[in-house]
């Protein structure tokens, strides 16, 4: 059922999670689901190992962070308490095309935390005052050249860290998302998309293709649980694509 030849080409379709008339209720069903997720796969935790370790390397005393694609800011509320659980300064700023999910992070979002939201497009100029730029669960969204596009600028705007978290295309992952998505939900939108999201992912080979193409040479990349990849790059160091 889930042999390697399906899954040889990239094949990239609209979600339905990205369609119009999705309402804001089933747009929480699936946030919430997301947010299942990223727990589950350690994304916070594996993304916060990358920050503080920079943080210890450069010396930084405030980490600014821009989480790009944000969706209901569940991944910027778990930097923040792991920052300041350690007692280190932390500002995030959340931003993300739908309207509907930076209203639902700002629900969900406690009055006295440092982390704000708005609307932005991540395809365009993005701001450089953060010292850590973040994307988790976005890039596969995005066409070959888009990818480029992307990649190109988060690298010239940030001033310290840019770290990707995204899936990563295979025939054991694509199982995977098959049975988590099943377990976690019963929303078909979630069940749908859970695996057109695989489908649309890029493998290593081809992130480091979309690199060399940006013109990127200080990449690394590491596999991560469940299926994942990370690429971090510090455009204020030299480096080696791996």
């Amino acid at each position: 059922m889930f042999g390697d030849s399906l899954l040889l080409e990239r094949h990239r379709t609209a979600e339905l999670m990205d369609q119009p008339g999705v309402t804001v209720e089933e747009l929480r069903h699936a946030h919430k689901t997301l947010a299942r997720v990223n727990q589950l796969s350690l994304t916070a935790s594996q993304l916060w190992n990358e920050i503080d370790l920079w943080r210890c390397r450069s010396g930084v005393t405030q980490l600014n962070v821009l989480d790009v694609a944000c969706g209901a800011g569940d991944l910027l509320r778990s930097l923040e308490l792991r920052a300041f659980r350690k007692g280190i300064s932390f500002y995030g700023h959340g931003i993300d095309i739908n309207p509907d999910s930076i209203l639902i992070a700002r629900e969900q979002t406690a009055g006295d935390s440092n982390v704000s939201y708005s609307v932005g497009d991540a395809l365009n100029t993005i701001s450089t005052q953060y010292n850590v730029i973040v994307s988790t669960l976005f890039l596969h969204h995005l066409t070959q050249t888009e990818a480029v596009d992307f990649l190109r600028s988060i690298w010239k705007a940030s001033n310290g860290i840019v770290l990707i978290h995204d899936l990563r295309r295979s025939a054991s992952g694509y199982a995977l998302a098959w049975l988590g998505t099943r377990l976690l939900s019963n929303q078909p939108m979630i069940r749908v998309d859970g695996l057109k999201s695989v489908r649309a992912a890029f493998s290593i080979p081809e992130i480091k293709k979309l690199l060399s193409d940006a013109h990127i040479s200080n990449g690394i990349l590491k596999t991560k649980f469940p299926r994942r990849l990370l690429l971090s790059i510090e455009p204020k160091n030299s480096g080696i694509l791996t």
